[in-house]
Order: structure tokens, then sequence, then C-alpha cells
């Protein structure tokens, strides 16, 4: 009997293979998608086995945790309450029971992995331009509180590299879910060489990305780095809801049509490609539907980011999903 994966390998082949046949005659469609198709077998790396997941991250209520405060994950490790993707930030989730936090990862211009989200420096830190730009060294003198509401009581803080993050979270207990921005390989490079040197980051840690091509450079360096896509509809042409990314008007039109392949490869076979274990969703796409459709394929599905109390109740309770959100008391 095949399995679920291979079954709806399988049904996307057919679907691709009955629209080329519009463009093309039959032969020359059944090549070529024949031809897609023993390339993503020979070149996938296979999924790690939900058996093997469940062993390696079972959930404990230990340590003032409560079950339902497990299912919380704090985005950028706690915006609302603490300076984003700072250590403060993760000893705070810790003292509020969350089983774990989310941090973002750039490089800086002598190649050290921080914990950072936007490419540039303005919007949270009292510095400006590129992160990429300067060197570690100057990145650790710019304050990563300057711009947030509770900076008066907190003082300056300094933007940690994952490093420091990793060895809190262990101390910690904390899960740590590592978005990765960009530049493939040297991530690939630092994870792979992270995860060897802190061993128990393998039942602790989950690498996502909305880049594909992180994703599988990841686990090509290490299949056992457990990983999930993270995806929302209309991310290459929108910056948000009705917020354009692009101005030129050739990717005004170009953009949309990749969203459309974009989404449709992430749900027919990149996540076979890469072997994911996880699917963190916008939570405006999230539905009983597509919740199915990924947990039928054992693929655990994670809404982003969830800050109404009310929305809070039916992924964690009525979808029994564990969430990411800015912060304990959202609104």
């Amino acid at each position: 009997m095949l399995s679920s994966r291979l079954s709806c390998l399988l049904l996307n082949w057919f679907l691709a293979l009955t629209v080329l046949q519009a463009f093309t005659n039959f032969v020359v469609a059944f090549l070529l998608t024949g031809v897609a198709f023993l390339l993503i077998q020979v070149y996938r790396i296979p999924a790690i086995p939900s058996e093997t997941l469940r062993s390696r991250f079972q959930q404990t209520t230990g340590s003032g945790k409560t079950k339902d405060k497990q299912n919380i994950i704090l985005h950028r490790a706690g915006v609302y309450d603490s300076p984003e993707n700072t250590l403060e930030g993760v000893k705070l989730a810790y003292e509020c029971g969350v089983g774990g936090v989310e941090v973002d990862l750039e490089f800086t211009a002598d190649g050290v992995g921080v914990l950072f989200h936007d490419s540039t420096l303005d919007r949270t830190t009292d510095g400006s331009g590129p992160i990429c730009h300067l060197n570690y060294e100057e990145v650790r003198k710019l304050d990563a509180a300057s711009k947030h509401a509770c900076r008066s009581k907190t003082g300056p803080m300094q933007i940690p590299c994952l490093e420091e993050c990793i060895q809190e979270c262990l101390k910690l207990d904390l899960t740590l879910y590592i978005d990765c921005k960009s530049q493939p390989e040297k991530t690939a490079e630092l994870l792979g060489t992270l995860f060897k040197k802190y061993p128990a980051l393998y039942n602790k840690a989950i690498v996502c990305s909305f880049y594909p091509q992180v994703i599988y450079s990841v686990r090509r360096k290490d299949p056992s780095i457990v990983t999930g896509l993270t995806h929302r509809r209309k991310v290459l042409s929108t910056v948000s809801e009705g917020v354009l990314r692009n101005k030129e008007l050739w990717k005004k039109i170009v953009s949309p049509v990749l969203d459309v392949l974009l989404e449709w490869s992430l749900y027919s076979w990149v996540w076979y490609l890469c072997g994911n274990s996880y699917f963190l969703m916008h939570k405006d796409n999230l539905s009983r539907h597509n919740l199915n459709f990924w947990t039928s394929l054992g693929i655990q599905v994670i809404p982003w980011t969830v800050n109404d109390p009310r929305e809070k109740e039916l992924f964690t309770q009525s979808f029994n999903c564990p969430i990411i959100t800015d912060g304990m008391e959202t609104e």
C-alpha cells in the first residue's frame, strides 16, 4: 500500500501531466513529468519518521509549565513583552512558562550568525543600514532595545549571537525555532556545526524558513535536523495584506504568478523533496481542510502570528495546534 506522502506526489504528477498535455502532446508531457518525478526521487531527503519525532520532542509540563502553555511559541522571543530577538526575551519566555521561542537568523559582515529579523538595523536599534555591512563587534555595540516601549525600564540590550541563544534555550529547556532568512550554504554550515556541538538541539530545535533552498541545504548538510517550511499566501507580491512588495511594473505582473507557482510547489512536491516535519502557516490561511491535508502527510501545522485570544483558543483547543504569538497577553 502506498504511503500518504507518495500517493500525494503521484497525484500531483498526474495533475502536472494533464496540464502539460494542453500545451504539448502526451509523449512529451509524459517524458517531462516523468523526468521531474525521477529527479525528485533521486535528490529528495527522507523525512524523519513520525515515531522518531514524537520520541525526540516529548513535551513535558515540568518547571511550572502547563499543557496549554507548552503549545505557545513566542514570536521573536516575545515582541510585546520584551525587545525582539534578545536573551532577555528568552528568559522572560521561560518565566512565562511557554514551550518555546522563535528567533530570526541573520549574518554579520564577518559571517557571525546573530538574532535579527530585518535586513537593516533601523527599525529596532540605534544603528542604521544593512546589518550585513557591520562586523560582529560593531553589531554588539548597538542597543537592541532602543526602539522598544520598555526601554526606560530595561536599559540597553545587546544583539546576541545564535550560539548564545542556543545555550540559554538548552539551559532553560525551551524548544527553539530558528527562522533562517538568507544565505543557504552559510546557514547550513553554521547550523550543522552548532547541532554537532550541542547534540541536545536535535531534540529541542526546529529550523524553519520561507525559502525552500535554505531548508534543503540544511537537511542536505545534516538530515537529522528537524525542519519546517514557512508560508503565507501572496508572500512574493505583498509585504502584508494590501501592501505591495515590488515597485517595478514587471515585478508587479510576474510576482502574483510566482506566488501561485510557489504555493502549488509547496503543497505538491517541495515538502517531499526537503523531507519537512513542520509547516508554519499564516493564521489567516489555515482551515480545517488544509490542516487535515498536512496532518495526513505526518506534518505538524503551526499557525502564526496568533494574537487574538479567541483565535488562540480556536487553534490550540479545536485544531490542536501549537501557535506562534507575539506575547502571552495580546489582542
